[in-house]
């Protein structure tokens, strides 16, 4: 089966087959891949700007939660700066909310399924329209913009950012 191509208004939507290997997933196992449905699509997109802030401050509190498991060799100014960096989710999420808003259909979306621990997921990857470039300061370097892939549980309903599912 080939990818099947959905036009929105505004931008495209690829939807991937099972045999598709995304770039830098490697360790997804064809096994572990299926082809999600137009009903699986249309559930993310209609969720999308919903969740999308809550996806980011539960990477901000997953993150936290990760640290203060695995790290015990921080700092009090390391670990401040973990603690900090929770704290900002909620803010940081309402930001990034308020840009998608604005941004939502300068990019073109990549669909495909996962299933990881017998849950499947919706993963999606973004592209954009025209490419924006954005200085890092003091670096000397430039970073294209973009939005993180996300995963979106379709079972509950509930999006995350990839890899931070608090489910793998």
């Amino acid at each position: 089966m080939m990818a099947d191509t959905l036009y929105f208004d505004g931008f495209l939507g690829v939807i991937q087959p099972e045999w598709y290997t995304p770039k830098g997933q490697r360790n997804i196992f064809p096994k572990n891949r299926f082809m999600p449905s137009k009903s699986d699509i249309q559930q993310f997109e209609q969720e999308f700007l919903k969740q999308y802030s809550d996806a980011i401050e539960k990477h901000h509190t997953l993150y936290y939660e990760r640290e203060k498991e695995f790290r015990e060799d921080f700092s009090k100014e390391g670990w401040g700066e973990v603690v900090d960096y929770k704290n900002r989710g909620a803010k940081t999420g309402r930001k990034a909310e308020r840009k998608l808003k604005r941004e939502f259909d300068e990019y073109n979306r990549t669909y495909y399924g996962v299933e990881l621990n017998g849950i499947r997921f919706l993963r999606i990857e973004f592209s954009p329209h025209k490419e924006k470039w954005v200085e890092i300061y003091g670096a000397g370097e430039s970073l294209l913009q973009n939005y993180p892939p996300l995963m979106f549980e379709l079972e509950t309903g509930l999006l995350s950012l990839a890899g931070w599912t608090g489910k793998e």
